[in-house]
């Protein structure tokens, strides 16, 4: 690496509540990166196990132990953090990860080549087994995967430019417990570009006990909250039929009949020619994801109603053919064939 680029100092920041399983881990995998010049701020947030005794096992002068005496939640804790770190950049951590050796100089180095990069986030892969994730790189299509409600960055594995937090003054909420990360994207968004690298520069472990497992039902309702700000920064005047309009939209949910596909429809073009009027987000990629999510609607609607019932009649045809919903250019020729014919002979299983 280069000698300049070494003496970048990087404040690499992990809150931890009883995270004592695998904390060890955790801890080494920073410990030995490849890049030197970090702090490590370690904020233990009012653990009960064995967090304390693990991290007092370590002699590293990078690292800098704080104690918080009551539970603070990961939140405040991030932000106290922050508030403590002295480095140029800001890299996250969690308590149950693992970073690869050069995790933080390909971050760095990749910072360094994009001014105008405010937050990278990096691909992971998930311990123990052969799953990775394949995020956005390029900042619009971030921008646009915020937008749909989808969180398109590996919170442990972002590295964050101080400046964000110092002169844009935009910090973790903590009026929300869950969908921290979320949020901060969605309000850095506005400020600065975000990207991804595509190596695998994180090892991420599932079990129980995470936040996304066991406050499920509590992230979805804050992200659920964020999402229609953003459709209200979109369009100002949306109503409540709207927004619950949207929401089945952005979720997918299961469609029972052709009025629900006929408002969502609506709903869609609706967004990408209010898009087209003020710009916000980028046209081509945009739209694209709209149709995408629309098709996908669709064909499930139509795959479950249509495809696989068991009495077929003529009047299905309409649906299939009509120029509105163009379920014809969805399924293949033989797809289609063979639907036709079991419609005009009324089929039945």
């Amino acid at each position: 690496m280069d000698t300049e680029v070494n003496k970048i100092m990087v404040s690499v920041i992990m809150s931890v509540h009883n995270g004592a399983t695998y904390l060890k881990e955790a801890i080494d995998s920073v410990l030995n990166q490849t890049f030197s010049n970090f702090e490590y701020i370690i904020i233990n947030d009012a653990s009960s196990d064995r967090t304390h005794d693990i991290i007092k096992t370590y002699t590293d002068e990078r690292i800098n132990y704080i104690i918080n005496p009551e539970n603070l939640g990961l939140t405040k804790s991030l932000n106290k953090a922050i508030s403590m770190a002295q480095g140029k950049y800001i890299a996250r951590m969690d308590a149950d990860d693992i970073c690869q050796p050069d995790r933080l100089s390909e971050q760095v180095l990749y910072m360094e080549s994009n001014s105008d990069i405010g937050i990278c986030g990096t691909n992971f892969e998930v311990i123990g087994k052969k799953k990775r994730s394949h995020f956005p790189l390029d900042h619009e299509t971030i921008n646009i995967k915020l937008f749909q409600g989808i969180n398109p960055l590996a919170h442990p594995s972002v590295i964050i430019r101080k400046e964000l937090f110092i002169d844009k003054k935009i910090f973790y909420d903590e009026n929300i417990k869950y969908a921290q990360d979320y949020k901060l994207w969605v309000d850095a968004v506005k400020h600065i570009k975000l990207a991804n690298i595509s190596d695998i520069l994180l090892k991420y472990r599932i079990h129980n006990n995470q936040i996304s497992a066991s406050k499920n039902k509590e992230q979805k309702q804050v992200v659920e909250f964020i999402c229609i700000e953003q459709v209200k920064e979109l369009m100002p005047s949306i109503s409540d039929n709207e927004i619950n309009t949207h929401l089945n939209f952005i979720h997918e949910k299961k469609i029972i009949d052709i009025a629900c596909i006929d408002s969502i429809q609506n709903w869609a073009y609706k967004l990408i020619r209010r898009n087209r009027q003020v710009n916000k987000y980028d046209l081509a990629i945009f739209e694209k994801e709209i149709i995408f999510i629309l098709k996908r609607i669709k064909m499930e609607f139509f795959t479950h109603k249509y495809l696989r019932a068991t009495s077929y009649y003529p009047s299905m045809l309409r649906l299939y053919l009509s120029p509105r919903y163009n379920m014809y250019k969805y399924y293949s020729l033989k797809v289609g064939l063979i639907f036709v014919v079991k419609c005009v002979i009324r089929y039945k299983k």
